[in-house]
């Protein structure tokens, strides 16, 4: 199970229980490379970093791209489980789990990206990009 080792997540209680996700999408085609912190369009006018949140967060995401930007395409996401800023935790924003999903589309067919657990190291490395795109925050 991928999330097997935080599932003790879902048995805690009010601070320890209150997690988010964070997505970070990357978007190639034939014409551009695009990086982005994937966030509800409000959480993005109010610099806010993340996918979803909650008591436990879920996380359901449905990209469509139909060619839009071009005959081939890679989307790809990290998408991880956070610890979110309280009190509990020095207001950081941490690392529990991730994973990385997305697919490939060209004018044939589609295909899926195969589902990949992400590490700490993963993390660390996606990090610097968050505190340059949200650096009112602060990611542990």
């Amino acid at each position: 199970m991928l999330f097997k080792q935080r599932q003790d997540i879902y048995t805690r209680l009010g601070f320890y229980r209150y997690c988010g996700f964070i997505q970070i999408v990357e978007i190639n085609n034939s014409k551009d490379k695009v990086k982005i912190v994937d966030t509800p369009p409000i959480f993005q006018e109010k610099k806010i970093p993340f996918f979803s949140y909650g008591y436990p967060a879920e996380a359901y995401d449905a990209p469509v791209n139909s060619y839009g930007m071009g005959k081939e395409l890679i989307w790809s996401a990290n998408t991880y489980l956070v610890d979110m800023p309280s009190y509990v935790n020095g207001n950081q924003i941490r690392y529990l789990t991730g994973f990385s999903w997305g697919f490939q589309e060209n004018s044939d067919k589609i295909e899926i990206i195969q589902l990949k657990k992400l590490s700490q190291i993963d993390w660390e490395y996606d990090v610097e990009f968050l505190k340059h795109e949200y650096n009112e925050w602060s990611f542990m």
